[in-house]
């Protein structure tokens, strides 16, 4: 019996996320995830935007600095016919920087009836953001 050497791509993905464990502490959510590093408010409503156009991938947003809102940022809806392992996923790691609302605005805003996605986030602080009851749905209350 004799065993082959040559790396699966699968075993060099596991290979890249033990690496990633060793060195920074955390795992990845998904292993070939899209991932966007974000420093800014246009930035970050780019990459929310980008995941829910494109439904069944799975995304990282990473925030590479402390981010003040100049406006709303878009619901994070994903795609509802997608249910389970194809419905894609997001995690967004703050890297313990700060989503600023600057007493105007909401910070994220997951729209959990209509998405089909796994969606985490980890590590982040929000400071003045404000509390604004949306239009409501299925018989909840705005």
């Amino acid at each position: 019996m004799s065993f082959s050497r040559r790396m699966t791509k699968k075993s060099k993905k596991w290979r890249c996320a033990l690496i990633s464990l060793a060195l920074f502490g955390v795992a990845p959510l998904a292993f070939g995830a899209e991932t966007r590093y974000v420093s800014n408010f246009d930035e970050l409503k780019a990459a929310i935007s980008e995941f829910n156009a494109n439904p069944g991938v799975d995304y990282q947003i990473l925030l590479k600095n402390n981010i003040t809102l100049t406006g709303a940022l878009p619901v994070i809806t994903g795609n509802a016919e997608l249910v389970g392992a194809s419905s894609g996923s997001l995690e967004i790691v703050g890297n313990n920087y700060v989503l600023d609302g600057a007493n105007s605005y909401r910070g994220l805003i997951i729209d959990s009836q209509e998405s089909g996605s796994t969606i985490g986030v980890t590590n982040i602080n929000f400071a003045n953001c404000v509390a604004v009851g949306g239009a409501g749905g299925a018989g909840a209350s705005g």
